[in-house]
């Protein structure tokens, strides 16, 4: 895939035409990354906007007790490192590491805001963008102090399915293999209270892990879950669209 598709997978490129997206080539490079090793580290200057091309990433902060917070992943066709480049103090709030062997596009910040300048559809879809991501991690944050477990692995696990979900014949596959430790990091959880949150999904029927992803059988389980309410089973076979980019 070129540098050229991979930013039309995107939510705030792909609306452009290739004529478009050519102007920004020449501040673009593409970079490889081996599992564990940073994109950026907190604090680093901000000096580029990313893409995932292959892979997947994570963005997270460490606490002063050392546990990690994951604020969100980066799949192929998402964006990471955007707050910093819009970040008036032009550095890194969080670290951004590799999950998997990953190729990512960085492109240099003062050509893509030139950019946004230049195409204000890009800049409105960059908008609405972060929009989703604030409110997502304010979702996060409010779950963590006022949420039981459950239903805050339910909503992480959601937020999985409806942006990046696979469909299969029974439900729809998390293309992301999410350790409990992970999961614990996402939710601001100990791996051992995550294990009986799965459980309890797990049994119901609401949940499966299938050769090491999760596949969500009953959506509107999940989401009622996620909102303190319960529902009646529901099977989900249709894709639900990428909506995060």
């Amino acid at each position: 895939m070129t540098p050229t598709d991979t930013l039309l997978e995107t939510a705030v490129f792909g609306d452009l035409s290739r004529e478009r997206i050519a102007a920004l080539l020449p501040a673009v490079r593409i970079l490889s990354l081996a599992r564990g090793q940073l994109a950026f580290a907190q604090g680093d200057l901000a000096d580029a906007l990313f893409v995932v091309a292959e892979g997947q990433l994570k963005q997270f902060t460490v606490g002063r007790d050392g546990a990690e917070f994951i604020f969100t992943l980066a799949l192929p066709g998402d964006l990471f490192g955007q707050v910093g480049v819009f970040d008036p103090s032009g550095r890194r709030s969080a670290s951004a590491e590799a999950m998997a062997p990953c190729r990512i596009l960085r492109i240099e910040r003062e050509p893509v805001l030139e950019f946004f300048t230049d195409n204000p559809l890009a800049m409105r879809r960059m908008f609405e963008h972060l929009s989703v991501l604030t409110r997502g991690v304010g979702q996060t944050l409010v779950g963590v102090a006022y949420e039981e477990i459950r239903a805050r692995v339910a909503q992480a696990l959601l937020q999985l399915a409806v942006a990046h979900s696979e469909a299969t014949g029974t439900g729809l596959r998390i293309p992301v293999k999410l350790s409990q430790a992970t999961l614990g990091s996402i939710v601001g959880a100990t791996r051992e209270n995550v294990n009986r949150a799965l459980a309890s999904l797990l049994a119901a029927g609401d949940l499966s892990h299938q050769d090491g992803y999760y596949v969500v059988h009953r959506r509107a389980a999940l989401e009622a879950l996620s909102i303190g309410q319960e529902t009646q089973p529901t099977r989900v076979t249709q894709r639900v669209p990428h909506a995060n980019g």
